[in-house]
């Protein structure tokens, strides 16, 4: 209740500089002091639970910010990549094919917009792209469980149909990058336990590929610490939930 309380003082000596979502969290927190707090209270750790609280009362469960402009695919040099995920994200749906193919051609040509955002709200949960400057501190984030990621982007995308009575092809996605490890990093004394204690190892400052997911797909946060083991820099994540 202390910590709650501390963060409530924390956003309103924000001032002007206070955007909507934190006038809302502090709505949102005044509610849990005074013990509304629903069927959500009892899950997960003290920060999930608030999120979760939040998107119950909300009924939503992907929130994105305003943001209206647009960005061609091409000039991140993302367009091959989003193509293909859409393509076989919606293969049930249509044919899609590049917008530079033959007009011959069947299927429906792709044009490769999107629009970009610095953050999505999911579940309660905000996570937030590397590339922008309101997304960076949330920029680590799991997927599909306990695959911990850096979040290049998100994007929100729509396909508009050959069909005008058809509607568009929608979907919010994300471009990330996974932690890399392999059999050669060291074993460490969690390692030895018989219960998993949600701590995980990884190179330092070394990312994947890029792959694009579904942003319901986030699954947490986790903290994540950097220590030296002989002439390794390793990351280290731990799950705030085992």
């Amino acid at each position: 209740m202390t910590l709650i309380h501390d963060l409530i003082l924390h956003l309103s000596s924000l001032g002007e500089e206070m955007t909507d979502e934190d006038q809302a969290a502090i709505v949102t927190l005044k509610k849990y002091l005074k013990g509304n707090t629903g069927a959500c209270a009892t899950r997960g750790t003290l920060l999930t639970m608030i999120a979760t609280m939040a998107a119950d009362q909300n009924n939503a469960q992907i929130q994105l910010p305003k943001q209206s402009k647009n960005i061609n695919l091409r000039t991140l040099n993302l367009y091959a990549l989003v193509f293909s995920y859409l393509r076989h994200l919606w293969e049930h749906e249509t044919s899609l094919i590049p917008d530079t193919s033959a007009v011959t051609t069947l299927g429906e040509p792709f044009i490769p917009t999107a629009t970009p955002y610095s953050h999505v709200v999911v579940n309660g949960i905000r996570y937030g792209a590397a590339t922008a400057h309101r997304g960076a501190g949330c920029r680590y984030a799991y997927i599909h469980g306990r695959q911990p990621v850096q979040i290049d982007y998100i994007f929100h995308i729509a396909h508009s149909r050959n069909d005008p009575s058809m509607r568009p092809l929608e979907t919010t996605c994300a471009v990330v990058r996974p932690f890399v490890a392999d059999n050669y990093l060291p074993v460490m004394p969690w390692d030895l336990r018989s219960i998993d204690l949600g701590i995980d190892v990884w190179y330092s400052e070394c990312l994947g590929a890029r792959t694009i997911v579904d942003v319901r797909a986030f699954s947490g946060h986790f903290a994540l610490a950097t220590v030296d083991y002989r002439e390794l820099k390793l990351w280290v994540s731990m799950s705030f939930v085992m």
